[in-house]
C-alpha cells in the first residue's frame, strides 16, 4: 500500500461512522499536453479515467467508493463503509 493510503483510509473509515457514507473533493493537477508540451486542466474524459482507475485501487484495499466528476479536473468520492469493517489494516 502506498504511504498516503494507510492513513487516507483511516481517515475515511472514521468519517463515516454508523455505516453513513463519508464524501471527499479530489482536484487533479495539471498535465503536460503532448502536442504543445504545456501544462493543462485535465479534460472530463481524462478525469473520469483517473476516476475509474483510482476506484478499482481502493476496492482492491476494500473501500467501496462512488467517483462523481462534478467538473473536468474534479472528482467527489463518496466511500460506504458497513458498521462492521475495521479500521486495523
Amino acid at each position: 500500500m502506498w504511504d498516503w493510503a494507510l492513513p487516507l483510509t483511516t481517515m475515511l473509515l472514521q468519517a463515516s461512522k454508523k455505516g453513513k457514507p463519508a464524501m471527499m473533493f479530489a482536484t487533479l493537477d495539471k498535465i503536460k499536453d503532448k502536442e504543445t508540451g504545456e501544462m493543462r486542466e485535465r479534460t472530463k474524459d481524462e478525469t473520469e479515467e483517473v476516476a475509474f482507475r483510482y476506484k478499482n485501487l481502493m476496492q482492491s484495499s476494500h473501500l467501496h467508493t462512488t467517483p462523481y466528476v462534478i467538473e473536468d479536473n474534479q472528482i467527489l468520492w463518496t466511500v460506504h463503509v458497513r458498521p462492521s469493517q475495521s479500521l486495523n489494516p
